[in-house]
């Protein structure tokens, strides 16, 4: 498998990884679409998580990286991984994919709309 298909793999499997404050928002939205994975590196089966939570006091940052750890150690070619947790940078909707953060705004808009 090249590293390119091994990278998609990751990004598909940590998108399965649902970040429950978008399901409580009802419109559940996984890691990478958040905008929550802030890297993936991979070499020789070797891989490396960049997890970058949407406010520094995020609760579910812990269960994201073991739920990642466990998902990817299951990957048939992977032989280690770590999962970190990052603070250099803000995260910010723009970091969303384009379709995630549409969604979210119809659904605010939706909630704007019954509450007028």
């Amino acid at each position: 498998m090249s590293h390119e298909a091994r990278i998609a793999e990751l990004r598909e499997v940590l998108n399965t990884i649902v970040d429950p404050c978008s399901a409580a928002a009802r419109s559940p939205t996984g890691l990478v679409d958040m905008g929550i994975v802030d890297g993936i590196e991979q070499a020789d089966g070797e891989v490396v998580v960049r997890l970058l939570p949407t406010f520094a006091g995020c609760l579910f940052a812990a269960l994201f990286a073991d739920e990642a750890e466990q998902r990817i150690a299951a990957l048939p070619w992977c032989r280690s991984v770590r999962v970190e947790t990052v603070a250099d940078d803000v995260w910010t909707e723009e970091r969303m994919a384009p379709a995630a953060r549409a969604r979210l705004e119809r659904r605010r808009s939706a909630l704007r709309r019954a509450a007028a």
